[in-house]
């Protein structure tokens, strides 16, 4: 199969659960919340990239990818879960 006839494959978004600053995801310097759960990272905005708040800013032929690191999400679980899971 020649390079042209393969499908357009890119990254869309990223869901870091391990919500380690710097970390396993090295951009991983914003904390999203459980109101407002994704950020635009726009990768090609100078060196270390840029956050945008808000999923709207997004604009035609953006490159940027979706963001979501809640870093209290586990806190999250209802209580009949924790129950169940803690069993």
């Amino acid at each position: 199969m020649d390079e042209q006839a393969q499908p357009n494959c890119q990254l869309m978004g990223v869901c870091d659960i391990s919500a380690d600053y710097e970390g396993s995801i090295e951009f991983t310097r914003r904390f999203t919340s459980i109101e407002e759960p994704f950020l635009l990272f726009d990768s090609t905005s100078g060196d270390s990239g840029e956050f945008r708040e808000k999923i709207g800013d997004a604009k035609e032929n953006d490159h940027s990818i979706l963001y979501h690191c809640v870093d209290h999400l586990p806190a999250e679980m209802p209580k009949e879960s924790s129950i169940h899971f803690g069993k």
